[in-house]
């Protein structure tokens, strides 16, 4: 098994100059058909906007969705922490992030900042 990602075009507010993109983060594995080799879909991850992918805030919500689904997929220790370093190559683990009470955001009704 291996992570693949794969990018999707977002429909909605359209910023000049600006591509509106998705990675997805995808465990894949290979298969045999026909001598032919295929890929077969196992689970996917977790998504980020590729705008978005040094944002704290998103980041976190990425590596909740990731380590979620690879919790959810029974693997062992070393293959999970194998499989998020591969991850990490692209979009990295967020600093620890300490939440400010009374202050909100249109995302998730609180305000993280780094410490």
């Amino acid at each position: 098994m291996f992570v693949r990602w794969k990018k999707r075009k977002l429909a909605g507010e359209e910023t000049p100059g600006v591509e509106n993109i998705s990675l997805y983060a995808v465990l894949v594995e290979n298969h045999r058909i026909d001598g032919k080799i295929r890929q077969k879909v196992v689970r996917y991850l977790g998504y980020i906007n590729e705008a978005r992918i040094n944002d704290q805030l998103h980041q976190s919500r990425f590596w909740q969705q990731v380590d979620q689904n690879l919790q959810a997929l029974q693997l062992n220790r070393a293959e999970q922490l194998t499989l998020a370093g591969k991850i990490m190559d692209l979009v990295p683990r967020p600093t620890a992030l300490k939440r400010v009470p009374g202050i909100r955001s249109k995302a998730h009704n609180t305000r993280y900042v780094t410490q």
